[in-house]
């Protein structure tokens, strides 16, 4: 809904990994409004700005929803598009992150990415794992789809927006607090995607506990604990939203 005017949209993005490499962004696309009336064609827009902001908004009103009260540290594996949506959003919507630590394979493109932050305090980090240990909000925006931040990474009460979907292992969730996810069903038989393959695992099962409370926003998500997988202590020691 655009100034109380009803529209109907649709987004078209494609996305190469190699692109990085030739020069261009990895996304790219078109969103297209119609009249919900008429149906003819109100706007048509570029897809990857709106795209990686909406993106990062998301992680922004997760973050407000599930402990951010106490984050001060927050990390970000990648340095594209995504990764410069959600430093723009949060130096400006959420000013007690007092720092950023940014990582990335290639330490140039984190250096660039800081260097257009210069108000904020942008760390680049010489690996991920350092980005992840200084952090209490972790944002993984990568291609990766090759699990690499294990459990004992994340500080106790750490927050995961896992943006990109594979780069936690499977200990996170196993032993994480609470798993956030927009559509349970639709996760779980995503058999090619990290939670789709341990929901269909005989190690692991999760069960729907309810919904937390909205935001001022109004927004909320379904969600459902893993089991403990281990200590019942250390399963309360960190939190996963997806």
């Amino acid at each position: 809904m655009l100034d109380g005017a009803a529209r109907y949209g649709i987004k078209v993005i494609n996305a190469s990994v190699g692109n990085p490499a030739r020069g261009l962004p990895r996304a790219s696309g078109l969103t297209m409004l119609f009249d919900a009336e008429t149906a003819r064609v109100v706007a048509v827009l570029a897809a990857d700005r709106i795209s990686a902001l909406r993106t990062a908004a998301v992680t922004l009103l997760a973050v407000r929803a599930f402990g951010a009260a106490h984050a001060r540290e927050m990390a970000v594996v990648g340095a594209g598009e995504l990764a410069r949506a959600h430093l723009l959003l949060f130096a400006e919507r959420l000013p007690r992150v007092e720092r950023f630590h940014v990582f990335d394979l290639v330490r140039a493109r984190a250096e660039a990415l800081a260097g257009e932050f210069g108000d904020a305090d942008v760390r680049v980090c010489d690996s991920a794992e350092q980005a992840v240990r200084a952090a209490d909000v972790v944002v993984p925006v990568t291609t990766t789809t090759t699990g690499y931040i294990p459990y004992g990474w994340l500080r106790p009460g750490c927050v995961v927006v896992n943006v990109s979907l594979d780069d936690v292992l499977p200990d996170v969730v196993r032993r994480a607090d609470r798993i956030v996810v927009d559509d349970w069903g639709l996760v779980a038989a995503d058999g090619v995607r990290l939670l789709g393959r341990l929901a269909a695992g005989a190690s692991w099962s999760a069960r729907r506990t309810g919904r937390p409370p909205p935001t001022s926003a109004g927004w909320t998500r379904s969600w459902a604990p893993s089991s403990p997988g281990g200590r019942p202590g250390a399963a309360g020691r960190t939190r996963s939203s997806w």
